[in-house]
């Protein structure tokens, strides 16, 4: 632990019982952390039950709040987005065009893979619900059913109804990481905002306005923040299309 020098103060507050040195107090620790290996706990969201029930019975406190994770500080991620935009400056040097949505990219590049695998996989499991569904409504289209027709069908029908929870849980998770990656970005381009204007000299300061940064740090964020939120469905909508394309088509042939 580190020790700090006490102030005078506080030392003859104490009454001088501490000594010149005081231990100061531990840094808040992450409630996820218990519940880290907990899949039902991490699936379900449990570890912020108790911040809900703190709100239920009283008001929250700013020291009710869970700490944030230390990769989401704004230092650590201007530290990779400075990383990476030089490398695009100096692609701009020697030609090229440096574009600031590769850099923003390339810092959450793995949390771009991740949302997109639990958006794909939801919309696949929503289509085999669909396709489960169609094949309950045929058997009841069957005049006479037989025994392994209706063996079949309840196999539908218990198939349609278990995916239903698994598309609730990944639908939640997505739409977490996808907030979650929405908000990085903000946080990346603002802190770069921030971080350019305190840079400028004085003459370069006196030619920007305050409404012109506003401005960009609001309106021109948000589309950052809205396509880094939807940009998986720039693939997932071909690949949802080309598979309902190729299901219609074997059920109606060429007039699909």
């Amino acid at each position: 632990l580190r020790l700090q020098k006490m102030d005078p103060e506080e030392e003859e507050e104490g009454g001088g019982a501490r000594g010149h040195f005081y231990i100061p107090p531990p840094r808040a620790k992450d409630p996820r952390s218990k519940h880290k290996y907990n899949v039902f706990c991490r699936l379900f969201f449990c570890w912020v039950d108790p911040l809900f029930w703190l709100g239920a019975h009283r008001g929250l406190q700013k020291s009710d709040l869970h700490v944030h994770p230390s990769e989401v500080d704004s230092k650590t991620l201007l530290e990779q987005f400075n990383r990476h935009w030089s490398r695009e400056l100096q692609k701009k040097q020697n030609g090229g065009e440096a574009r600031l949505s590769l850099a923003l990219f390339k810092c959450l590049w793995w949390r771009v893979v991740l949302t997109g695998t639990l958006q794909i996989t939801e919309v696949l499991l929503l289509t085999l619900q669909a396709v489960f569904l169609g094949y309950v409504s045929d058997y009841f289209a069957i005049e006479f059913p037989t025994t392994p027709d209706t063996r079949s069908a309840f196999l539908y029908a218990a198939g349609m109804v278990a995916c239903a929870p698994f598309i609730a849980v990944l639908h939640a998770h997505a739409f977490l990481y996808g907030q979650k990656l929405a908000m990085l970005a903000r946080v990346i381009t603002t802190t770069a905002i921030y971080d350019k204007i305190l840079k400028l000299n004085q003459v370069t300061l006196g030619q920007i306005t305050t409404g012109r940064v506003i401005n960009i740090a609001s309106n021109d964020v948000q589309r950052f923040e809205y396509f880094f939120m939807f940009v998986n469905f720039l693939w997932i909508l071909p690949v949802h299309l080309t598979v309902y394309t190729w299901l219609v088509y074997n059920q109606l042939g060429a007039s699909a």
